[in-house]
């Protein structure tokens, strides 16, 4: 007999674990009872990635040309997600022109081209670029908030050898409202012809 409840408390354990190894049912009933606001807009989209230390600058959207005089931008669909925490965390995913050229940021960029009216670009390709922000509607003092870009494509220099490109950008904005790039980053990778 005792055997038996042994192998009875055995067989409720296993039914107790299967049934909360189970999925949820797919009704909705279970998920936060404010789930956010999505908002998807056109509006226009662009960045620009700077790696001092490899002095390399990445345009992506229009040429320096362009790009300095802060022109020539292309529309993407930007999406805005209202979470029940408060912060908007915005986000879009577009594949843009990328240009990439030899210098330590934007603006000895924009000095060259302003002082010798024409910059030649190292390579020029397309890169998909993420962009996730959660400080879109940021408040001193409330909570700090976090930023991300990062690209990745082919870009051709002009003598027609193909480069991989690889740009990543973090930074923070803390709870004071102070600005701090974590990281930032431009990267070329030769794969030949």
């Amino acid at each position: 007999m005792r055997r038996g409840r042994v192998t009875l408390l055995a067989g409720l354990i296993l039914l107790l674990v299967v049934a909360m190894a189970a999925p949820a049912p797919a009704d909705f009933s279970n998920g936060p009872s404010a789930p956010g606001v999505v908002v998807r807009y056109d509006s226009l989209v662009g960045a620009w990635l700077e790696d001092a230390e490899a002095g390399l600058v990445a345009l992506l959207g229009p040429p320096a040309e362009e790009f300095c005089l802060f022109e020539g931008f292309d529309e993407g669909v930007i999406q805005n997600v209202e979470t029940p925490a408060g912060p908007i965390i915005h986000h879009f995913d577009v594949v843009l022109d990328t240009w990439i050229y030899e210098a330590s940021n934007l603006w000895e960029l924009c000095d060259e081209l302003s002082a010798s009216g024409a910059v030649e670009p190292l390579a020029i390709g397309e890169a998909r670029m993420v962009v996730t922000q959660n400080y879109w509607n940021y408040e001193p003092g409330s909570r700090s908030g976090a930023s991300t870009i990062s690209a990745n494509g082919v870009v051709y220099d002009a003598d027609g050898d193909t480069w991989n490109f690889h740009g990543h950008e973090s930074s923070q904005v803390d709870r004071d409202g102070n600005f701090r790039l974590l990281k930032s980053t431009v990267k070329l990778n030769k794969r030949g012809k």
